[in-house]
């Protein structure tokens, strides 16, 4: 019972760590085949960029969609 529950562990890691390769892959793939650079704001680039944008009193936190968080003072 105890090597089912670690096998099923196992699988679920895997999973997501595929799930996350596809999700830079795709975004790699998204900024090569840009073929400006980025002077001004652009709608369709931040929403595949950008998960999500946490405003706190003192900073701002920006978790992109590959998992990276950055913190900006405010």
């Amino acid at each position: 019972m105890q090597l089912r529950e670690e096998r099923q562990q196992i699988l679920t890691q895997a999973a997501m760590r595929k799930d996350v390769k596809d999700r830079i892959e795709d975004l790699a793939t998204f900024l090569d085949e840009q073929t400006q650079a980025v002077t001004e704001y652009s709608d369709a680039l931040v929403r595949r960029l950008i998960e999500r944008i946490t405003v706190y009193d003192e900073m701002l936190v920006i978790e992109f969609k590959s998992g990276l968080e950055i913190e900006v003072d405010a």
